[in-house]
């Protein structure tokens, strides 16, 4: 492979004096083999992208070249040297899931003796996973609060003057924030919220308020991996009762209304 120059010494019988001609010689590579993505080491079809959830496992990737007869061993690496969204094994195309984003990924091959060397590229997209975020019954932490469908049943607390409780929430990713929020929409005269989920009861919820109340968790993950979650918890306040006592002839009265 390369330039090769030599010298032809033309002489006929048209020519007695020996001619010098110089003649540049240039050997090339033969093209390099079809080296492609598939989506797997036993699939016949061929990919240029592969999408992954962040929380995916056992994720790999596979570049070949069907029925090549060189044996040379296809290595990968991430095309810009990045390590924050995946590391990919040099031979084995075995990816570690680092955060969500999106990298090349490229497959190189070594050529035979004479023959270019082969490469090929792959989009790879780690997207953002779903958060397991739910309201839990307590403090504990360990059941979640019953629902229906998606929807969380409505919580019910006894009016009384000044109360507080707190609502309780987990399954948010490690170094996430959690806030809550009442819905915009709802009554603001029956709670008020507190953003570390404290709930101070202001009235007792009126008849056309049931199930109008909604208290809004949302989980952020800062760092993307995660998208953001919202839950919605629907309470009412029922009217509670407070003892008036007059002198030998004590009576209960509802309040909250």
């Amino acid at each position: 492979v390369g330039s090769y120059h030599i010298t032809v010494t033309l002489i006929d019988k048209w020519n007695t004096t020996p001619k010098e001609i110089p003649v540049t010689i240039n050997v090339g590579v033969a093209p390099a083999e079809e080296l492609k993505f598939y989506e797997n080491k036993t699939s016949n079809t061929v990919i240029n992208q592969k999408k992954v959830k962040f929380t995916d496992t056992n994720v790999s990737v596979f570049a070949t070249v069907k029925g090549s007869t060189n044996s040379n061993t296809v290595k990968y690496k991430i095309k810009d040297g990045s390590s924050n969204v995946i590391t990919v094994h040099a031979t084995s195309g075995a990816v570690t899931i680092k955060g969500a984003g999106t990298v090349i990924v490229v497959a190189e091959k070594k050529g035979a003796s004479g023959q270019a060397d082969a490469t090929a590229e792959l989009e790879f997209i780690v997207e953002a996973a779903e958060q397991n975020f739910i309201y839990t019954t307590d403090s504990t932490l360990s059941k979640e609060r019953p629902k229906t469908g998606e929807k969380y049943t409505t919580l019910k607390e006894t009016y009384a003057p000044s109360k507080t409780f707190n609502v309780y929430t987990t399954g948010n990713p490690t170094g996430s924030t959690v806030t809550y929020k009442l819905k915009d929409g709802s009554p603001t005269d029956v709670i008020s919220v507190g953003p570390n989920g404290t709930i101070h009861i202001l009235n007792a919820s009126l008849p056309a308020q049931i199930g109008k109340v909604i208290v809004q968790a949302t989980s952020h993950d800062p760092s993307g991996s995660y998208e953001d979650k919202t839950i919605e918890l629907p309470i009412d306040i029922e009217k509670g009762t407070r003892k008036v006592e007059f002198a030998g002839n004590p009576i209960n009265v509802v309040s909250g209304s």
